[in-house]
């Protein structure tokens, strides 16, 4: 079982808003926001769901960080498979320069090319709602990112919704564009589980409803992080952990590689703190 959607009504409300205002044609973007195992991904993933139950057309891509010097790989993602010819006329027609892998595009490509985008997803967006869905923003390609802004800005009026996910002050992302994207953005924050949802977390692994005490043995290790949690249940019900002191323990040899792998990209002079 896991903790991404436990708890989260609110961030399921605000998903089916956005999807309801792209068959309004209203426009919207949903910018899903916060650390790493916090449920975001599971919460796009729901959005994905809820746009197929409402007959929305949903484009979906999730950056990574090994990609991001590849110019306008998100937008590739996202659009390649949706841009038939039929839909590459007009203004749109200077979006072929970047979805066409012949082409040699440079990856600054100026307003032209993204008014094509644009008027690419508008296109689509005459034909059927569209849902664009976009995980992990802080690893997107610069040029990307600038579509999605130039997007966000023009968006009241298409029958589109974007929803995206990023975790804040991410090292190496592009701080600036992100900032200008949450300005056109509603965002929502998801946090920490409940004490209510980590007992429910820890009854589901453990097969018994667990002592009060080792529910708060388990929050003080994860700090109500979803994923934390949910790796911290498994290991419990693996060992047959049924004290405090044996789930504080086991938190800290289970929770410590994910928080390695979180630092890993300050560097070797952060060595200190990653021993802390």
């Amino acid at each position: 079982m896991s903790g991404g959607l436990l708890a989260r009504e609110d961030e399921l409300a605000a998903v089916a808003r956005a999807v309801d205002a792209a068959r309004a044609a209203t426009g919207t973007v949903l910018l899903l926001e916060g650390p790493a195992g916090i449920g975001k991904t599971t919460v796009l993933e729901a959005a994905r769901r809820v746009a197929g139950e409402r007959d929305a057309l949903v484009l979906s891509a999730r950056a990574s960080e090994l990609d991001r010097a590849f110019g306008f790989g998100l937008v590739h993602q996202l659009l390649d498979r949706a841009a038939k010819p039929e839909l590459l006329v007009g203004a749109a027609a200077h979006a072929a320069v970047v979805l066409d892998p012949t082409s040699g595009a440079a990856e600054d490509a100026g307003f032209a090319v993204l008014h094509g985008l644009y008027w690419l997803v508008a296109n689509l967006a005459e034909q059927q709602p569209v849902v664009l869905l976009a995980d992990d923003l802080h690893w997107a390609d610069v040029p990307s990112l600038r579509f999605l802004e130039y997007l966000a800005r023009r968006i009241d009026g298409l029958a589109v919704a974007v929803v995206a996910t990023t975790r804040p002050q991410e090292p190496g992302a592009s701080a600036e564009l992100l900032d200008e994207l949450r300005t056109s953005a509603t965002v929502v924050r998801p946090g920490p589980l409940p004490r209510e949802a980590v007992a429910d977390l820890l009854t589901a692994e453990l097969g018994a409803a667990p002592d009060a005490a080792v529910i708060d043995a388990a929050l003080e290790a994860t700090g109500g992080n979803p994923l934390l949690v949910s790796v911290l249940a498994r290991e419990a019900a693996s060992a047959g952990v049924q004290s405090p002191a044996q789930l504080a323990e086991l938190g800290a040899r289970g929770v410590a590689p994910a928080v390695e792998r979180r630092l890993r990209p300050l560097g070797a002079g952060k060595s200190a703190a990653k021993r802390a």
